[in-house]
């Protein structure tokens, strides 16, 4: 992941099973309260960008065990549409086999909201989160599929229709780019085309190593090989289109390109600097791993 995690959004929407918003009863019926799962665990989310999303259940742990600090409701995530928070006890979060459940107390100034829930206007809620960990994997069709394993709980939104800014989808092409050591641009063409899966490569076919090969040594099937060589020949070629200069065609050129731009990568990922700007939420969740 980033140094510098971007608030993220997921709606249960996305989902085959949205689960709809809906009022409930506290201390005898006397408050207005709405609620429902802000989250689904293990549950693959509708593309986004040529790109499912699953929740783990790890995933809000750490904003658990710290007493869910900070977490605010807000009628579609607007700032202006507050309906309640952890800090005052208005809001009420907790984790069970289905996902993350929350029930919210609403203020009588916003008491079209729970208008809204009462008549089932509003089909699902969504999280803004902050993703500290994550895992890439080539799910079932050949899709890419980001798993969330830890993260920092912002909010909570009961929500009329599932929306996603531009940075949300964004911010999963540039995970894929450090996951895969590929410039985000890169990303982004090749989900243009289609062609996201060419960044996996299939560990069921990779050769055993014999036991004289020190460890760490990584061995692939020549199928393997080639796919990697056919990625890096077409994300050489768009690179060729984009900003000219270097002959890609000319294998010593396009091989040193590569590995510049992977050491320009990984330089960005594993800077020595990246510890000292990171939270505690952030230092809790590395140092579990």
């Amino acid at each position: 992941m980033s140094s510098d995690p971007s608030m993220e959004r997921l709606h249960t929407g996305v989902f085959s099973n949205g689960l709809r918003v809906e009022t409930r009863s506290l201390n005898g019926g006397q408050a207005r309260v709405i609620g429902g799962y802000a989250a689904v665990f293990g549950k693959r989310s509708h593309p986004m960008g040529g790109i499912r999303e699953v929740v783990e259940p790890s995933f809000f742990n750490k904003s658990k065990s710290d007493g869910w600090p900070m977490v605010v409701a807000r009628f579609e995530h607007d700032p202006r549409m507050l309906l309640g928070s952890t800090a005052s006890r208005t809001l009420e979060l907790k984790l069970d086999n289905t996902g993350l459940d929350y029930s919210v107390r609403v203020p009588e100034t916003r008491s079209d909201v729970w208008e809204l829930a009462e008549r089932g206007d509003l089909p699902g809620s969504s999280f803004s989160f902050q993703a500290y960990d994550d895992d890439w994997r080539l799910g079932d069709g050949g899709m890419p599929e980001r798993h969330l394993v830890s993260g920092r709980l912002i909010d909570v939104a009961p929500t009329a229709i599932p929306a996603y800014p531009d940075a949300t989808v964004k911010t999963l092409y540039r995970s894929l780019s450090l996951f895969a050591d590929v410039d985000e641009e890169d990303v982004i063409a090749l989900a243009a085309q289609g062609e996201l899966r060419s960044l996996f490569t299939r560990t069921d076919l990779a050769v055993s190593a014999p036991p004289t090969v020190l460890p760490g040594v990584e061995h692939r099937s020549n199928d393997a090989a080639q796919r990697e060589l056919t990625l890096r020949r077409r994300l050489n070629e768009e690179r060729g289109k984009r900003y000219g200069g270097l002959d890609m065609t000319d294998p010593a050129q396009a091989l040193l390109d590569l590995y510049r731009r992977r050491n320009r990568n990984r330089a960005r990922r594993f800077a020595p600097e990246t510890r000292s700007v990171l939270d505690d939420y952030q230092r809790a969740a590395f140092l579990r791993h």
